[in-house]
């Protein structure tokens, strides 16, 4: 077994990759057991702090003599910050083996790809460690497979022969054919995008939420007709209201007890005069399917007594 003496480390060199970055995450060995201070917290939630400092303390010690209770491991990948791919979640395991494969488009600025380990955990994600692969090793386009040792956040080794497997590689998006190829018998997706061509979709793209009669000055078009501003709450209101198979609705939060028409100049549409939650419910009770998708990562969130963000 090869093992890459490469450690992490700063790269000074930013740049833009565009195009597509090809991992393949295979497998870590001797990663840390982040389980047993987890297990002593549970059983001290009465404690006093300086309790479970010493209940840490000895969970270090006890770490070697200690089965049964061990790390739940995973991976995520981050550019600039952002999360781009995650593997599952290896339980009870510090030698997991995930053997997954992530094709993702990317156009960000970056100085490093950052390969982060976690933990998880019913208080949340823990930090493990992290390996970076500066930027400018990919430009080329060689493609990178070794071992790499896992760094905690001083740039020391998280454990003692910790170690990742992973294969990555970067492919420019000239060079990546469902970006170049356009729409016909022979194409597979729309010239310059990532998305492969779908038949049947329909976009609307809103302004504002909402304007009052009269508001705004009149605006003519080049082929004479007058454009009429939408009003999105209103008719997101009547699109919910007419679902006949779904509703699907997808954002940063949803306040349930929200009117989505408030003006008392306009007619109210069905479902008008109900909150949100109001008439979602109602959909569901006629037997629309409703969907709801919110961000909730739990690594985005910090708990008292383990910060995970």
């Amino acid at each position: 077994m090869a093992v890459s003496s490469r450690r992490s480390g700063f790269s000074s060199m930013r740049c833009l990759l565009h195009g597509t970055l090809d991992v393949v995450l295979y497998a870590a060995v001797n990663l840390p057991n982040m389980d047993i201070f987890s297990e002593k917290i549970r059983q001290a939630t009465s404690s006093l702090p300086s309790i479970l400092q010493r209940a840490k303390s000895k969970a270090k010690e006890a770490a070697a003599n200690v089965t049964g209770i061990t790390s739940d491991p995973y991976v995520i990948v981050v550019l600039a910050g952002a999360r781009v791919a995650r593997t599952r979640v290896i339980s009870n395991n510090v030698n997991p083996k995930w053997d997954e494969h992530f094709s993702v488009p990317v156009a960000h600025y970056v100085y490093e790809v950052v390969f982060t380990i976690k933990d998880q955990d019913v208080l949340g994600s823990q930090h493990i460690g992290d390996v970076k692969i500066p930027v400018e090793q990919l430009l080329d386009g060689d493609i990178i497979d070794d071992w790499f040792e896992v760094l905690n956040t001083n740039g020391k080794l998280c454990h003692a022969g910790a170690k990742l497997h992973l294969r990555v590689s970067y492919q420019p998006v000239e060079k990546v054919p469902l970006y170049t190829q356009g729409v016909g018998p022979d194409s597979f997706g729309v010239p310059f995008t990532y998305f492969p061509l779908r038949k049947g979709c329909d976009l609307t793209l809103y302004q504002d939420t909402h304007i009052y009669d009269s508001t705004l000055p009149r605006i003519w078009l080049e082929s004479g007709v007058e454009y009429h501003q939408h009003r999105c709450w209103e008719e997101m209101c009547a699109a919910i209201a007419g679902a006949h198979h779904l509703v699907y609705l997808a954002g940063w939060s949803i306040y349930d007890k929200i009117k989505l028409v408030r003006d008392i100049n306009r007619p109210v549409p069905d479902g008008g005069n109900l909150t949100l939650g109001e008439l979602l419910k109602k959909k569901s009770a006629d037997g629309i399917r409703v969907l709801l998708l919110q961000w909730d990562d739990r690594t985005s969130n910090d708990y008292s007594l383990l910060k995970t963000v």
